[in-house]
């Protein structure tokens, strides 16, 4: 990954921790159309059950074993002006520091959704859509990564590790790897950022491409001499 927390040029993590577990959802709300004007007691507000459990699902507790987060991505709804919304849909996110964190999370946000729903009369529908796990990596890594950087024109410094903060699908295949005896890593190239990621204004130093690409080679010539 570019950037992140480290935001320096040349500078390179071998390891990567604080990956967060996470549950990507798509929630469907179906009700009943209805004139506006002339009849609306006969709908059932498909739009409103989606803009209560948008409220309540930031009202989730927080947990006392960890870090938690409740996303509300999108939010669309309706028809027309003067229709009684029959349709709604949601992308959410949950996530957590372990994955007992964020299935707390994700079965707290069904049970506010199906609440939602019931309140105002209609049917709601939940898909996981994705998902992430908090993996951890192989400490070796630290070590061949900082001996196959020895030399390294583009690189500046290696970290033995930096804290990411965030969740990554990556760590689907690397809890994979490591459960067949494998070792795995993810590291992150430092880069000045004119914006925090999936900003608008965001950007990055293109040169961190070249830094990937060398340590990753460099690192791949490494593992693979040491291993005739």
């Amino acid at each position: 990954h570019i950037g992140t927390s480290l935001q320096e040029l040349g500078v390179v993590a071998a390891r990567t921790v604080g990956f967060l577990s996470t549950t990507k959802m798509d929630v469907r709300f179906r009700g009943k159309a209805a004139h506006a004007g002339k009849e609306p007691q006969e709908g059932r507000n498909a739009l409103l059950a989606a803009a209560s459990a948008a409220l309540h699902l930031y009202a989730i507790s927080h947990h006392g074993e960890g870090e938690t987060r409740i996303n509300v991505g999108t939010l669309t709804a309706g028809t027309g002006r003067n229709v009684i919304p029959d349709r709604a849909e949601m992308q959410i996110e949950t996530r957590g520091t372990t994955q007992e964190l964020d299935e707390y999370m994700a079965s707290e946000a069904r049970r506010i959704i199906q609440a939602s729903a019931d309140v105002h009369g209609v049917e709601a529908q939940i898909e996981v859509v994705g998902w992430g796990v908090g993996a951890g990596c192989d400490e070796e890594w630290a070590g061949i990564v900082r001996e196959a950087c020895e030399g390294a024109i583009t690189v500046r410094r290696v970290l033995p590790e930096a804290n990411i903060g965030a969740s990554e699908d990556a760590t689907v295949m690397m809890e994979r790897v490591r459960q067949r005896g494998g070792k795995a890593t993810y590291m992150l190239f430092g880069s000045p950022l004119s914006a925090g990621h999936h900003n608008p204004a965001f950007d990055y130093d293109e040169e961190a491409l070249v830094v990937a690409v060398e340590t990753l080679s460099r690192t791949i010539k490494l593992i693979c001499a040491t291993q005739k």
